[in-house]
């Protein structure tokens, strides 16, 4: 009899009656969800027996545990005693009041046997018992992190449910991850420390020495011996007979054996009568009857029925006729590579190949794989993002390392081939998802949205593919989706504007769309600025009081903190119980307003009355009148009495303001009612007498939009009169974004030829000008003419010309109904713009002008030149964009690289003129500093002052002391001093005299040296950056025998180190170590580091030391400091490797160096890396200018 208690027959996939709240495939999460699209559960059922006999007592003690265990219940027994049979049945069939989420670590099925393979199921299965939809983006570096973090959400969620989250792992001995290097993390060691985990696995070996000392499993785990099962006992000998029996039987049955051995599983019946040449029914009947023991399925893919059969099958058929099997499998694939991979190609050379070459060792293909861009394409054709492909490519690295990474030219072009994957979706907006959806592809719509790398697009693609799915009656995944787009946006920050709060906006809109009110409210609650939160709180807020929720909108009101925010929410409250007659409960929530903020809710059930009738409104507006003042609320208190129709009471209270910029916005609102109302001519007037520059631009631009929607203004001359208001507003974005309102008129009216003239005209904007051709392109395609709509898109800037086209295709198509041939065109074109997209950002991360420094640094000059050639064109198109010729900020700090690498080209003439073009960008400034000191160290003076004559008065002024200290380290001291007496700052000063009183001792003028020093202290001073004296300071105190002052400075800096991750404190500290070592206090500067906290900001400060003697010849003790602390990235610290890192693979063996820069590779870009790169592998110099440049590798 199958095992039974209480309510122990729900297993995964049953409905509670509560609304179903599981997990694994056909599980639910909330009441009337969507199945989880993977089929997990199908792997659990192929490991449960149909029966499982005398285990009572061990089910028992599991559903004991599940219920109120603390940490870990440990099952250990040997192969074949039925732990993998107890496991899968307590899965599918835990206590009331459990949830489980299994992972079982399978060796008969190579991509289930390790921790990439644990993270993407649990982590699926737990994001969907939270309900946050799977994270985007992930990657090897965010897996884990986002699999940690979900632990506690679900384990929460659970909770709020009155349920209990256990997770469940068997075969832990089976995991691939333990024995495949340092750099393979095991399961174990990711298994939670604070949740109740079930484990089992044979009796040995012991855990993975990655496991921490602390962990619940080496600690406090519970151990119980399970005995061998009599029925497992019996089930292995028939299916040991049953496998002998193929081995014996030769031909097809042998054949089937030996290719599901050599695959790991995951072949369907289609794919082994392909491999075989056999009859598809003399396949199928033997897979399906005479071997029932040997093999089973998983929906369509076969694999061997239980662990232990697949490694006896191993042993058995012998590894040579095992490596013959494997060759027909690889053959087999070559063909189908050999073809690009088309769209038929069969699943498991997607999903399960990879896997098995991995097992095997075979990196050769394992890199073919992993470079192959046709593959990648159809990866993404198939899943909808590139997380699979990334995945592969992160694999290779992987075993690559644990193999010592024999090629690491190999190696680069798969870091190049990721980077480039990871940035063909950076470019992918909002729109491509949205297209997608509206046309019904939902599963490529949600893949594509969760693959932009963009934080605040991800978050908007992820609020449009949700609400799509909604409108199709999928509201479960709709929820789902919200839920991911609310982790994305949190992930946004407000650096370049508000892309955070205008993520968290479309979520909290999304959500109540839905009608997720308190999702809504708990999205709406993060965004930041008061005004726009209270906006969109009072949206729900309405909502509820419309439907008699009052108490639940009264606390949503007295829940915000901010006082202008709460005035809001109480005003809008208050409206809405002024809507339904409840004046006096209307007047009760302004009270709580306080003095400050109640007139807002004056103002707002006036407005009520006033549309009403109600004699009341009198009453209150004499009210308004005697409180209206500037306060946090005036500007409400305007918009409300303008939209009310008080018209001169709004005017009147604009006027309150103390500045003309917050009285002509105010007055915008003003003219945007007058607009709305009608009143074109009073608007203008009072638009006109605005005095604010950009508040007048946008209150005209309100008045052309009144023009342009004028019924009467679909002619030539009603439009007309809109353009001329246009064309005459002083602000050029004002003018702008009132010149393409008379565009999107143009277009409504038919008047295609008018708008593209008046689109393509010069704006004061010149890289935007043709920005509004875009709208053009959108009705040319909605109105159905696509061929001019494809010939205007290319002149629209940055390739937005094709997102209009397919927001115009997708729209008509739904405006025809979604008609199986228009949605296949409009997919068509969808699909065209998506590969154009992707195709356009495939560069790759590597900036051509960082690239040519670094060649250029390290030899490559005739590199370096290839990739700056045309630099002064390419700067010259961008600046004459702008009608005062400044460069774009991004390129500009772009081009600074350019700068530098001229200078050490020897190219000073276009150097200079370079600076001058750019002008005095900070980007510029520091550029210049390191070329002057650059060249002033190398003793070329009057190179280095041309360079710095490029800068203008002001910036030139902080370079005579760059000049002297280079000067002084040339070793010419008479001429830094010269520079050094030309400085004006305190701390230059500092800096340039005791870089000249080096120089001086070092020639044998002490007398002269000390005097300099003098010179250069009486000039120190306390102030922000008088830190940047210290280390000159330092090192002029050692040179001249002041050692006790010398340590006397040396003790303030250990003293004031207080927190050596600030960058100041990091600086100041490393370069204080230089200058011990620049004047030979080998064994201070060791001293000194050893006496810093031991800090992970003091990583960087041991990797300057180690430089700095190595530099110095002192390689014995470079050696020696090396190992003191030990390479992180070996063994157990793999996972730590600050890119500061790589400037050690020059003191260390290049074997030793290649693993270390892989290492880090993998966690940080390659231009971060690309010096340390060059360094190691001179041969990676034409990669990295055809990563640059492709093409061009050979012209150069």
């Amino acid at each position: 009899m199958p095992w039974q208690h209480g309510g122990m027959e729900r297993g995964i996939s049953v409905d509670n009656g509560a609304g179903n709240v599981v997990i694994g495939d056909g599980n639910w999460v909330g009441a009337g969800g969507p199945p989880v699209r993977s089929a997990y559960r199908e792997r659990v059922l192929i490991s449960a027996p149909s029966e499982l006999i005398d285990r009572e007592a061990e089910l028992a003690e599991l559903a004991a545990f599940g219920l109120t265990g603390q940490g870990c219940l440990w099952w250990r027994a040997d192969a074949w005693a039925g732990k993998t049979a107890l496991m899968a049945w307590f899965a599918l069939h835990p206590p009331q009041g459990v949830r489980v989420v299994p992972f079982f670590v399978t060796a008969r099925w190579s991509t289930q046997n390790d921790v990439d393979a644990y993270v993407d199921v649990v982590l699926e299965q737990l994001a969907e018992l939270a309900g946050q939809g799977m994270p985007a983006s992930l990657t090897s570096a965010t897996r884990e992190a986002h699999l940690l973090g979900l632990y506690a959400l679900a384990a929460r969620a659970c909770a709020e449910r009155g349920e209990r989250l256990v997770l469940l792992v068997d075969g832990l001995d089976e995991d691939r991850g333990v024995t495949t290097g340092p750099d393979a993390h095991s399961i174990a060691a990711l298994l939670p420390y604070d949740l109740p985990v079930i484990v089992s696995g044979r009796l040995n070996p012991p855990l993975p020495p990655d496991v921490p000392e602390d962990h619940p499993l080496r600690t406090s785990a519970t151990v119980r011996i399970l005995a061998p099962s009599p029925a497992a006992r019996v089930i292995r000998s028939e299916a040991e007979r049953e496998l002998k029996g193929l081995r014996d039987a030769r031909g097809l049955p042998r054949d089937l054996l030996g290719l599901l051995t050599a695959a790991g599983g995951g072949l369907t019946a289609d794919d082994l009568v392909k491999l075989t040449g056999g009859d598809a029914y003399e396949v199928r009947d033997l897979l399906r009857t005479s071997a029932g023991r040997t093999f089973t399925r998983v929906g369509d893919a076969y694999l061997l029925a239980h662990e232990e059969l697949q490694l006896l099958a191993a042993e058995i058929l012998g590894p040579r006729a095992v490596d013959r099997y494997r060759d027909v499998v690889h053959a087999w694939a070559e063909e189908w590579r050999s073809r690009g991979w088309p769209e038929d190609t069969p699943a498991y050379l997607l999903h399960g190949w990879l896997s098995s070459l991995r097992a095997g060792g075979d990196l050769e293909r394992m890199v073919r794989c992993a470079l192959d861009g046709a593959r990648h394409d159809r990866l993404l054709a198939a899943t909808g993002g590139d997380l699979a492909a990334l995945t592969e490519i992160e694999k290779t690295e992987a075993a690559l390392i644990d193999a010592g990474v024999p090629d690491f030219l190999q190696f680069l072009r798969l870091v190049i081939a990721r980077e480039e994957l990871v940035d063909r979706s950076d470019s992918i907006p909002p729109t491509l998802p949205w297209a997608w959806a509206k046309l019904g592809r939902y599963d490529r719509a949600e893949g594509l949205a969760r693959s932009i790398v963009s934080d605040d697009w991800r978050a908007r693609a992820l609020v449009d593919v949700a609400l799509r799915l909604h409108e199709a009656g999928r509201r479960g995944e709709a929820g789902s989706l919200l839920s991911a787009a609310l982790e994305a946006a949190t992930l946004c920050d407000n650096v370049r504007g508000d892309e955070r709060d205008r993520a968290l906006e479309a979520v909290s809109r999304g959500r109540a769309h839905v009608g997720l009110y308190d999702e809504a409210v708990e999205s709406a609650r993060l965004v930041e600025r008061p005004w726009r939160r209270a906006e969109l709180l009072c949206e729900v807020s309405r909502v509820w009081v419309a439907s008699g929720e009052h108490e639940r909108a009264h606390a949503l009101c007295r829940a915000e903190a901010d006082t202008t925010a709460r005035a809001l929410l109480l005003a809008t409250a208050a409206a809405g119980h002024a809507e339904r007659g409840d004046v006096e409960q209307a007047l009760r929530l302004a009270e709580e307003a306080g003095p400050e903020g109640e007139i807002l809710p004056w103002v707002h059930i006036a407005a009520v009355l006033l549309r009403a009738g109600d004699g009341r409104a009198a009453e209150l507006l004499d009210r308004v009148d005697a409180r209206v003042r500037v306060s946090p609320v005036l500007a409400g208190v305007v918009d409300t009495l303008a939209e009310a129709g008080e018209y001169e009471r709004a005017t009147s209270a604009a006027g309150l303001f103390d500045t003309p910029e917050s009285r002509g916005w105010a007055l915008c609102d003003v003219v945007a009612a007058l607009v709305t109302a009608g009143r074109r001519d009073q608007a203008r007037t009072l638009a006109e007498a605005i005095e604010d520059v950009e508040a007048r631009g946008s209150a005209l631009r309100e008045v052309v939009r009144g023009l342009a929607a004028d019924p009467t203004a679909d002619d030539a001359d009603g439009l007309r009169a809109a353009e001329e208001l246009a064309r005459s507003i002083d602000d050029d974005g004002e003018r702008e974004r009132a010149l393409r309102t008379v565009v999107e008129a143009l277009v409504e009216a038919g008047e295609f030829d008018r708008a593209e003239a008046l689109a393509r005209e010069g704006a004061p904007f010149k890289s935007l000008s043709r920005e509004p051709l875009g709208v053009v392109v959108e009705a040319l395609a909605r109105s159905g003419d696509l061929r001019r709509a494809r010939e205007l898109a290319p002149d629209v800037p940055y390739g937005n010309g094709g997102f209009a086209l397919v927001r115009g295709v997708v729209e008509a198509c739904s405006d025809g109904g979604g008609r199986p041939e228009a949605v296949a065109a409009a997919a068509e074109v969808v699909a065209e713009v998506e590969g154009r997209a992707r195709a356009d950002s495939r560069a790759g991360r590597l900036d051509p002008f960082h690239a040519a420094l670094v060649l250029a640094e390290e030899g490559f000059a005739d590199l370096a030149r290839g990739l700056l050639d045309g630099v002064e064109d390419r700067i010259a198109r961008a600046s004459d964009l702008d009608e005062d010729g400044t460069v774009p900020i991004g390129l500009g700090i772009h081009a600074a690289s350019a700068v530098e690498a001229l200078v050490r080209l020897g190219e000073f003439d276009r150097a200079g003129a370079l600076v001058r073009r750019l002008k005095a960008l900070p980007s510029t400034v520091v550029a210049v500093s390191t070329a002057v000191g650059h060249l002033s160290r190398s003793g070329l003076f009057a190179q280095a002052e041309a360079v710095a004559d490029a800068l203008g008065d002001k910036e030139r002024e902080h370079l005579w002391s760059v000049l002297a200290e280079g000067a002084a380290d040339h070793g010419d001291p008479v001429t830094a001093e010269a520079y050094a007496r030309r400085v004006t700052t305190a701390h230059d000063r500092v800096r340039a005299w005791t870089a000249v009183a080096v120089a001086y001792a070092r020639a044998g003028d002490a007398e002269r040296a000390g005097s300099c020093l003098d010179e250069g202290l009486s000039h120190y001073e306390q102030g922000p950056y008088a830190f940047i004296a210290v280390p000159g300071t330092v090192r002029a105190f050692f040179e001249l025998g002041e050692e006790e002052a010398g340590d006397g400075l040396l003790a303030d800096v250990v003293s004031g180190a207080t927190d050596t991750s600030h960058w100041t404190v990091s600086v100041l500290l490393a370069e204080t170590v230089r200058a011990l070592v620049a004047a030979g206090e080998y064994d201070r500067a060791c001293d000194f580091v050893r006496s810093l906290p031991d800090e992970d900001g003091t990583l960087h400060v041991w990797i300057a030391l180690v430089m700095a003697l190595a530099e110095a010849g002192e390689h014995a003790r470079a050696a020696a400091e090396g190992r003191s602390r030990g390479l992180p990235g070996d063994a157990a610290g793999a996972g730590e490797t600050p890119f500061g890192l790589g400037r050690l693979v020059r003191v260390v063996e290049p074997a030793s160096g290649r693993v270390l820069l892989a290492r880090l590779l993998r966690k940080h870009c390659l231009q971060d890396l690309l010096k340390d790169v060059l360094h190691l592998e001179p041969a990676a110099a034409p990669f990295v200018f055809e990563a640059c440049a492709p093409g061009a590798a050979k012209q150069a």
